[in-house]
């Protein structure tokens, strides 16, 4: 009889609170970004946001990250009133995952 154990590979997932976040022209908010380890992931992980709008910064702090970052949105000159639905990318060697966030910019 053979036995096969399958061993789960450390991990992660991020989290997003909140998931969605209304800005006004020329201001900024926070995002707070979580890092769940999952079976005794312990590699810092690297964060970007993919396809930010023209007019849109953003800064992580701290970055990379072992546990969590703050998300800084920083709104410029941009079209007021749309909503936009950006992905948080955490990236760790070959390991990807992805949040979405909705902005809102008024």
């Amino acid at each position: 009889v053979e036995v096969y154990v399958t061993v789960p590979q450390p991990d992660f997932r991020l989290t997003l609170n909140p998931t969605a976040i209304t800005i006004d022209q020329g201001t900024s908010g926070n995002v707070a970004v979580t890092i769940e380890k999952i079976y005794g992931f312990t590699d810092n992980v690297t964060l970007s946001v993919d396809s930010l709008p023209t007019g849109v910064t953003a800064q992580f702090t701290p970055n990379p990250a072992t546990d969590s970052s703050t998300l800084t949105l920083t709104i410029g000159a941009g079209p007021p009133g749309r909503v936009y639905s950006l992905t948080v990318r955490g990236t760790s060697g070959s390991r990807v995952h992805t949040a979405v966030l909705n902005l809102t910019v008024k």
